[in-house]
């Protein structure tokens, strides 16, 4: 999906399974009853989204989530209110679903608004049995994930543009990296030393999750540090995890060492 500068993003890896009506329903009344920042008001398949959110008639939105699911596909749901996007994921393979969120930077104008954006990505990551997550600012996941390449006219040999590939969203590359909030599923924070560990990274917040998971929260605020400061800010904790199980942009064809049960090669589709 394009997006603009000025805003932040979010990744999030989920285990619930919510192809069933009574999933997706909870799913759907799980949402209506969040923080009006985050309320949906609209939804849809692709932009524009047309179709209005009722949280007295889910059928429509339940049935799209729901529905027959031989290829991936996903679901977005917007709020008015700087401009914050749900898109619910779903993939065509054994791995778990992707979801992902972005909104306007100006969200972060109050501190009060920014603690409730931490607040809901808590809920939804306990709701939904996150087991990885992260939510930066945009530019920061293209100095780790974005690879910009200029486009040259062939006939005059002038740059005329560039393009941007992203790399490192997969989990079969390892885990994509860490950002301003960062949630680890109970499967990461036993593997990478426990709660008590967690505790003792250095973060602004180490928030236990009811999943068992964890919510890191690196700073207060995501734009209190230039980007030179927040990146290396960032890289400290991926070294302090393990750098050998992150994706590293600078070496966008290394393998990442697999962590059982979550990253690596994609396991057999069934049958």
């Amino acid at each position: 999906m394009a997006n603009k500068s000025g805003e932040y993003w979010g990744m999030f890896y989920q285990k619930c399974d919510f192809s069933t009506v009574e999933n997706a329903q909870s799913l759907f009344e799980f949402l209506a009853q969040q923080d009006a920042l985050f309320l949906p008001a609209r939804f849809d398949k692709c932009e524009p989204l047309r179709k209005e959110f009722d949280p007295n008639n889910l059928d429509e939105p339940i049935e799209m989530l729901c529905g027959p699911r031989k290829t991936g596909g996903h679901i977005d749901l917007r709020s008015p209110k700087f401009r914050f996007l749900l898109d619910l994921g779903w993939a065509d393979t054994n791995r778990m679903d992707r979801w992902a969120i972005y909104g306007s930077v100006k969200l972060f104008e109050r501190q009060e608004r920014t603690e409730r954006l931490v607040e809901f990505v808590a809920r939804l990551a306990e709701f939904a049995n996150c087991q990885f997550g992260s939510v930066g600012l945009e530019e920061d996941w293209s100095a780790k994930n974005w690879i910009v390449t200029k486009e040259i006219d062939k006939n005059t040999g002038k740059e005329i543009g560039t393009s941007e590939t992203k790399y490192g969203l997969s989990l079969e590359t390892g885990l994509l990296g860490v950002h301003w909030i960062t949630i680890l599923g109970s499967m990461l924070v036993e593997h990478f030393g426990g709660l008590d560990r967690m505790q003792q990274l250095d973060v602004f917040r180490c928030r236990p999750l009811a999943t068992g998971g964890v919510l890191l929260q690196l700073r207060q605020s995501p734009t209190e540090l230039a980007q030179p400061e927040r990146l290396a800010h960032d890289r400290r904790i991926v070294d302090a995890l393990g750098y050998e199980y992150f994706f590293d942009i600078a070496k966008p064809e290394r393998s990442a060492t697999p962590i059982p049960g979550l990253t690596g090669p994609e396991p057999d589709k069934e049958p």
